[in-house]
């Protein structure tokens, strides 16, 4: 079997890093060979190198400068080509991630076996950033999926729940998170980043990583923790990323208040996670919630917005999560031990991915 994963650039956003835990799980597997195409070229060294080392800078393609709505049947005619070059066998899958390559692979469904995984709601994600243009991205979209009999895996329920009728079929297999780098470490290691931070040993610390954008709410999330954190103990690290605005605009609302830090963005979170108690997420939507989980398996409990997918998330790891409004700063909560985390590793959602490709 031949996998092919198209993309539509590498990066480390959250779907390539779900792609990149993925191709880690795989790459030893004796019966699979694994190549990534990418629409255009990355302007992101980090994540090239991290790929590369996966799987060897020979197994990656990178097709354009530049990628559109408009030259995505011919990148369709590139990629059928790369496979001609390349494959010497029958057995080849498609999987794509995101709008762009889900698109692409419209044109290429009639020919080989296509799975798609659906990282966010689709109707609620793109209006967010276009309102008109968004609903009709969304369709466009989703009904490509539709029309092509793309096999779909979704992150989570409330995903498949909010776009059931344009999915041919229903798969679910949650987000795998490299427990290589996602791990709670010693007491000791914490101590010498917290001092690095200037963060008391006796602190509780609470962090927050997302990008900027407004369904994630970020603004809210400091002014709800202004109003109600002990600030003589209880610190915040802001974690993320956004236009140079929302940057600005983030470091001016917490310039006043010296018991939150602004790190932006960072290559390694689960060093920041190791650290913290606990990580917050106030989002208005999400498909998942993939820092979420990487806090959790780095030893922090979560506490999050009220939304369909943490609630879901919650019924699978009562131990580590708390509703946002249910948690009172005043109270020492007593978190037992969670059981069930080793869903979450990207070997075990590997084994899944590999079972449904067999399937086809």
């Amino acid at each position: 079997m031949i996998l092919y994963f198209i993309v539509p650039k590498m990066t480390l956003s959250g779907p390539l890093q779900v792609v990149l835990s993925l191709c880690k799980s795989l790459v030893e597997n004796k019966e699979l060979k694994i190549r990534l195409i990418a629409l255009r070229k990355t302007d992101n060294q980090e994540a090239l190198n991290r790929f590369s080392l996966c799987l060897g800078r020979l197994n990656i393609y990178e097709i354009a400068e530049k990628t559109s709505l408009r030259t995505l049947y011919k990148q369709s005619k590139i990629i059928d080509k790369i496979i001609q070059n390349d494959a010497k066998e029958d057995n080849i899958i498609l999987h794509s991630h995101c709008m762009l390559p889900d698109i692409c692979c419209y044109f290429l469904a009639k020919k080989y076996k296509c799975v798609s995984t659906i990282h966010n709601i689709a109707f609620q994600d793109y209006p967010s950033h276009r309102w008109i243009l968004g609903y009709f991205q969304a369709l466009l979209h989703l009904s490509a999926l539709k029309l092509s009999k793309t096999k779909i895996v979704t992150i989570s329920n409330t995903v498949y729940n909010k776009g059931k009728f344009f999915f041919s079929n229903k798969k679910v297999i949650y987000n795998g998170i490299d427990t290589s780098r996602f791990f709670t470490t010693e007491d000791y290691n914490k101590q010498e980043l917290r001092e690095s931070l200037k963060i008391g040993k006796n602190s509780r610390i609470f962090i927050s990583c997302s990008s900027f954008y407004k369904l994630k709410r970020v603004p809210e999330l400091i002014n709800w923790f202004i109003s109600h954190a002990h600030t003589e103990k209880d610190q915040l690290l802001i974690l993320g990323y956004g236009s140079d605005q929302e940057v600005e605009n983030i470091k001016k609302q917490i310039a006043a208040y010296p018991f939150i830090t602004f790190l932006g963005r960072v290559t390694n979170p689960e060093k920041y996670y190791q650290i913290s108690d606990y990580i917050i997420a106030n989002s208005k939507s999400e498909g998942f919630g993939l820092s979420v989980i990487e806090a959790i398996l780095c030893g922090c409990k979560a506490i999050l917005s009220d939304i369909p997918v943490f609630r879901e998330l919650q019924e699978v790891l009562p131990n580590s999560i708390i509703m946002k409004d249910d948690f009172n700063f005043d109270e020492e909560i007593k978190w037992d031990k969670e059981d069930c985390l080793t869903q979450f590793s990207s070997k075990y959602t590997g084994t899944q991915y590999l079972d449904f490709y067999k399937r086809i």
